[in-house]
């Protein structure tokens, strides 16, 4: 059943009244409390993905949700669904922002509605600026990403064409001076003509969340647990590279951790930047590591 925020109400997000154009009335499904976030990110891309923009999105937006980030996006096919998706798998809840009303028969895109069941059942939000029966015009999902970038500390972009809704969110977030971030793609592919102009206009290029979380205050990102225990959401192999750190007789470089772990360097470099935002390790020297007891 569709819920009304009105702007001025005291639940009504005061990071979206600073932008110019805030919605005056938002319709939700799920938990109003999952706005009550320490920090957001916006992930967006096209709906017409590679494998390598889904692999890309999903690496960056499970780091990011296991720090404590919330994630926005769009519920569209494509990056918007890879990005909710992952962020439920990590365990972290989502806001998906509609171009449509939020009753199950007008959900765009229909083969999402269950998708947003699940963001629903995780304690996650539907939000839409349009009420029940309306038509959902082609013009309709431009205008709500400025509800996508309003809500977002930062976005971050992962194939965007040159005629995107993606990269009209990306120019939001840069009006509103919010951060932008944007994956990397192949020169020769029209799925990156976008995300490279957006680049140009000074966006941060990131290859990894490492990227993005080292540009939000630690105290804003999710902490460890009591001092000799795991967190639960840790992951098999980041269980593993805490465990090796910890057995290590002193500090241990990471090059022997990718050794022992047999892990790529990359993901190595993603896990100890996780643990060590959430006060699990330190470094005593560069890339090399200690448990914090």
């Amino acid at each position: 059943m569709n819920q009304k925020l009105k702007i001025g109400d005291e639940n009504y997000p005061q990071i979206l009244q600073e932008i110019s154009d805030p919605p005056e009335l938002l319709f939700y499904r799920g938990n109003l409390d999952a706005l009550n976030y320490k920090y957001a990110i916006a992930v967006v891309g096209t709906r017409r993905c590679s494998e390598y923009g889904r692999e890309a999105t999903r690496a960056i937006t499970k780091e990011l949700a296991r720090a404590g980030i919330t994630i926005i996006s769009g519920l569209a096919r494509g990056i918007d669904t890879v990005a909710h998706e992952t962020a439920l798998e990590s365990g972290a809840p989502t806001i998906a922002i509609l171009g449509s009303p939020l009753g199950d028969k007008e959900i765009y895109p229909q083969q999402n509605v269950g998708l947003a069941h699940k963001i629903i059942e995780a304690g996650g939000l539907l939000l839409s600026e349009y009420k029940p029966e309306t038509p959902s015009y082609a013009s309709n999902f431009p205008q709500r990403n400025r509800i996508v970038a309003g809500l977002s500390r930062g976005t971050l972009v992962v194939e965007a064409p040159l005629k995107s809704g993606a990269r009209i969110t990306a120019r939001l977030s840069l009006e509103y001076n919010r951060d932008v971030y944007v994956v990397p793609g192949s020169v020769f592919s029209r799925l990156n003509e976008g995300s490279h102009d957006i680049l140009k206009q000074g966006a941060k290029l990131v290859t990894s969340a490492r990227d993005i979380l080292e540009d939000i205050p630690q105290e804003l990102l999710l902490k460890r647990a009591k001092a000799g225990t795991v967190p639960a959401l840790l992951n098999n192999e980041e269980r593993k590279v805490l465990e090796l750190i910890g057995e290590a007789d002193g500090p241990l470089h990471i090059d022997k951790i990718i050794q022992a772990t047999k892990l790529s360097a990359n993901d190595v470099a993603q896990i100890t930047t996780l643990m060590v935002l959430q006060d699990l390790i330190k470094e005593s020297s560069p890339n090399t590591f200690i448990v914090i007891k």
